[in-house]
């Protein structure tokens, strides 16, 4: 069975259309799976046809068939089609469906002919009535879109190592590319109590060096993050039970070509490290010699000590790098595991 639980309707996410002789509303049954990795024709094939009893994996006794399953809420009104089927992280679903009625005299409250009964069909009354979630709860969101980056570098995609000319020297402008970068949104929610800003603060700019949402380290980048205050109630009266929480949502952008690799930049200059002769040397800039007769007029690349390459040993695996500090890693570990409600996670 691929289907642990199906929760119920997310009140925030009903919607009503009432129009003369009829009357559609929309709801999102969250739904969750048994593993991550069940995808959505499994999902769908397992979801209970018409007529379906409350159980415990199913308390609303939702069911799943077009003309013949009716809301739970609203027996008179009829399931008649299903929007986008989205997972939102780890084994959670969301599944829009529409009931509606097509018999004005079935219609009662403020939607019929004027008159005021408080019929089981006021949508008013069935959004205080359905099933709450509480905002902890709720699963962490995930979104993402890709579009095509222009990118500069100066480091082999294959080798790791500083791009040579034909010649065998590292070139001096970048080469200019286009590859697609991916970005991931994560929301969810915090206890007020429990945020701290300058926790998510450290993150931004970023790079992975673990706990990179399932990707090799230096591929993920925390680019962006923003928060919102909410305040909820899930009812009123006796028995109600207010809400104070934040509304967190964390951008990742994932580049496969690394953020750390694409940084790298080749140490060159036309001046080396050198050593005066004798028994106590001493550290001066000498110029580089480049043959028998001739010295650099050119940046020329180093070796990790500062001392020239030798021009009749040129090997790009000796070369040294400039360390600049950028970008600036982290374990993305904390981060990712921030949700009270499960951790973040890429759909595989």
């Amino acid at each position: 069975m691929s289907i642990k639980t199906i929760h119920g309707f997310l009140k925030e996410d009903q919607e009503a259309k009432p129009e003369y002789g009829n009357i559609s509303i929309t709801e999102i049954v969250l739904v969750e799976t048994t593993s991550p990795t069940v995808n959505v024709v499994a999902m769908l094939t397992a979801l209970p046809a018409f007529p379906a009893s409350p159980s415990v994996d199913n308390p609303k006794g939702i069911s799943f068939t077009f003309d013949k399953s009716t809301h739970p809420d609203a027996p008179n009104l009829t399931l008649r089609s299903a929007g986008t089927i989205k997972q939102v992280g780890g084994c959670f679903w969301m599944i829009p469906l529409t009931y509606a009625i097509f018999n004005s005299s079935e219609i009662s409250g403020g939607f019929a002919s004027g008159g005021g009964g408080a019929g089981n069909n006021n949508p008013r009354q069935r959004k205080d009535q359905r099933e709450y979630i509480d905002p902890m709860e709720r699963p962490v969101v995930w979104t993402s879109s890709s579009s095509l980056v222009q990118k500069e570098t100066y480091i082999n995609r294959v080798t790791g190592l500083a791009i040579v000319q034909t010649n065998g020297l590292p070139i001096t402008s970048p080469i200019k590319f286009s590859e697609a970068h991916s970005t991931h949104v994560f929301s969810f929610n915090v206890e007020y109590s429990d945020f701290i800003f300058a926790f998510y603060e450290t993150y931004i700019g970023t790079v992975s060096s673990g706990g990179g949402l399932s990707r090799p380290n230096g591929e993920m980048k925390v680019v962006a993050a923003s928060f919102s205050e909410e305040f909820e109630s899930n009812g009123t009266g006796v028995g109600k039970t207010d809400y104070h929480y934040v509304r967190v949502s964390v951008s990742f952008e994932h580049n496969p070509g690394n953020w750390v690799t694409e940084a790298k930049l080749v140490s060159m200059s036309t001046m080396q490290l050198a050593l005066t002769p004798g028994p106590f040397p001493i550290l001066f800039y000498d110029k580089i010699k480049i043959s028998d007769t001739q010295y650099a007029e050119e940046p020329w690349p180093l070796l990790p000590g500062g001392a020239a390459v030798p021009y009749d040993l040129n090997d790009p695996t000796t070369y040294g790098y400039i360390d600049h500090g950028f970008p600036i890693k982290k374990d993305f570990a904390p981060l990712i595991a921030k949700p009270p409600s499960g951790s973040m996670a890429i759909p595989s």
